[in-house]
C-alpha cells in the first residue's frame, strides 16, 4: 500500500493582469472551480484570490500531473465565465502558472495565506507580491 502527501501552492492571473474577478466573480467562480474539481477528482484544500489572481493549494494522487491540473481547471473555468457572460469583455487567463511544492508541515501557514488574500492585497499588490516573493 502506497501513502503520499502530494500538496501544491498553485495560482494564476487574468490575462493582462486585468481586474476582472469582482468580489462577486470570485465568490461563483470558486465556488465552480470546486465543483469541476470534484468531478475530476481534484482535491482542492484552500481556494481564494484577488481582482486578479487566483491562489489554490492542492493535493495532488501520484497518477495526476500538475501541469495537466492546472490546464484543466483555468480552461475549464474561463469557458465557463465566457459561456455564462459572466465578464463584459472576454475573458482570458495569463498563459502558465505558478507552483511550488508544500510541506505537510507548512499547510496551515499557507492555508492562512490564501484564506486572507483581501487582507493582504490591502497592503500589497500581485506585482509587488512577485517581486518580493517573500512568500515563497
Amino acid at each position: 500500500m502506497s501513502l503520499t502527501k502530494l500538496f501544491f501552492h498553485c495560482n494564476w492571473s487574468t490575462k493582462l493582469r486585468q481586474p476582472l474577478l469582482t468580489k462577486n466573480l470570485r465568490v461563483i467562480l470558486f465556488e465552480h472551480i470546486i465543483y469541476t474539481s470534484e468531478i475530476h477528482s481534484i482535491e482542492i484544500l484552500e481556494i481564494n484570490g484577488w481582482i486578479d489572481h487566483v491562489h489554490t493549494l492542492l493535493r495532488l494522487h501520484p497518477s495526476q500531473n500538475l501541469a495537466n491540473t492546472i490546464h484543466q481547471l483555468k480552461g475549464e473555468s474561463s469557458s465557463w465565465i465566457n459561456r455564462n457572460a459572466l465578464t463584459e469583455i472576454k475573458f482570458l487567463w495569463q498563459d502558465g502558472y505558478y507552483a511550488e511544492t508544500i510541506n505537510f508541515k507548512e499547510l496551515k501557514r499557507i492555508r492562512d495565506y490564501i484564506k486572507n488574500q483581501d487582507m493582504h492585497h490591502r497592503k500589497i499588490n500581485y506585482i509587488e507580491e512577485l517581486k518580493n516573493a517573500y512568500w515563497l
